[in-house]
Parts: C-alpha cells; sequence; structure tokens
C-alpha cells in the first residue's frame, strides 16, 4: 500500500524538464556588410521585457568575451556561433540552433544575430560587428522558429556599426601566473647574492 501511495505521490508531481527550441533555416543571405568567413554569434536578450532586442544595452560588448555557445554577457546568452559561408559566391549563415528554455532565456525573448569582422573565438579589441534583428524574432515556447528559404529577409534589418574598444583585461590565473613568476625570478635574484 505504501508503494502505491508513494509512487502516486510521485507521479502527480509537475515535471521539470525545460522544453527545447529550434530556430533553422538561412538567417542571412547576401547581406550587406557580411563577408565569407565572419564570426556568427546569436544572443538572446535575456532581461529585456519590450518588444525590441536591446541594441543599446549591447555597448556590454568588449575585448575578451567567448563568442562560443553557452556563453553569458550581462543580460544577454549565446546560443550559437559559427562563420559564415560562401553559396554561389554568397556570403550566407545557415541556422541550425537548438536550446533549452531555462537558465534565464524564456519565451518570448529576443534574438539577435552580432557579426564580427575579425573576432573568432574571442571577441578583438577594436573589431567593428553589426546587429541583425527583427521585431518578429522570439524565442517561441516549445518547437521550431524557421527563417524562410525564399531569399526574401526584408526582415532583416542592420543596426548602426558599433566598435568594441574596450581593452583585454587578463584573467585572475594569469595574475597569478605573473607575479609566481615575478616570485621565482626574486628567489633566483636573492640567491646569486
Amino acid at each position: 500500500m505504501k508503494k502505491y501511495l508513494a509512487l502516486s505521490i510521485i507521479c502527480s508531481l509537475p515535471a521539470f524538464t525545460y522544453a527545447t527550441v529550434s530556430i533553422t533555416g538561412t538567417s542571412l543571405n547576401n547581406v550587406p556588410g557580411i563577408d565569407i568567413g565572419d564570426t556568427v554569434v546569436v544572443l538572446v536578450d535575456t532581461d529585456s521585457n519590450s518588444s525590441a532586442f536591446d541594441l543599446a544595452g549591447l555597448s556590454i560588448l568588449d575585448a575578451g568575451l567567448s563568442t562560443t555557445s553557452s556563453s553569458t554577457y550581462t543580460g544577454y546568452s549565446v546560443v550559437s556561433s559559427g562563420t559564415t559561408i560562401s553559396f554561389i559566391g554568397n556570403p550566407i549563415y545557415n541556422t541550425a540552433i537548438s536550446f533549452e528554455l531555462g537558465g534565464g532565456i524564456d519565451n518570448g525573448d529576443k534574438f539577435a544575430f552580432v557579426v564580427f569582422d575579425d573576432s573568432a573565438a574571442t571577441t578583438l579589441d577594436g573589431d567593428a560587428f553589426e546587429i541583425y534583428t527583427d521585431s518578429s524574432w522570439v524565442v517561441p515556447l516549445d518547437g521550431d522558429y524557421t527563417f524562410g528559404s525564399s531569399g526574401d529577409f526584408s526582415q532583416l534589418t542592420s543596426s548602426e556599426n558599433f566598435s568594441g574598444n574596450g581593452t583585454v583585461v587578463p584573467e585572475p590565473s594569469a595574475y597569478a601566473f605573473i607575479s609566481g613568476a615575478l616570485g621565482l625570478v626574486w628567489v633566483m635574484l636573492r640567491r646569486r647574492k
């Protein structure tokens, strides 16, 4: 009897699984300002409650940020990154993103494509980037968001060019390495005397 009671309680608990979201289709196709080999980062705006992606908030894009998937910036999550490829001589970005809701990403959050000219694994100091977004680009509740394949991407809008002008800040481990090296040099000089 106790087993049946425990089993019925467990079955009545709500499931705490996250919904999986997929975004597919050719999202960037021969867009002015994009070159073959540019790094594309797909950001989800996790803080915005407005009807538009928070472009002003992207002033946080600074040198030394990781451009890899599952990175997080203040108010944003990176859900995908890749590079543009050549298709009949035109630069395109084929979107194939799959991620789960949760961890700050919710239904209705806006997403955008940030295209860097030179940055690859990390953002480089002074690198120019462009932001492409649209008010219709929102994270669906559970399911798919598919970009059209007709080549008509009139919903794609480019922001003005920004430029990351920050300076690279060393990681804490770099400070530890520098202080350890200086300590070793000090000991060697002291023993020499």
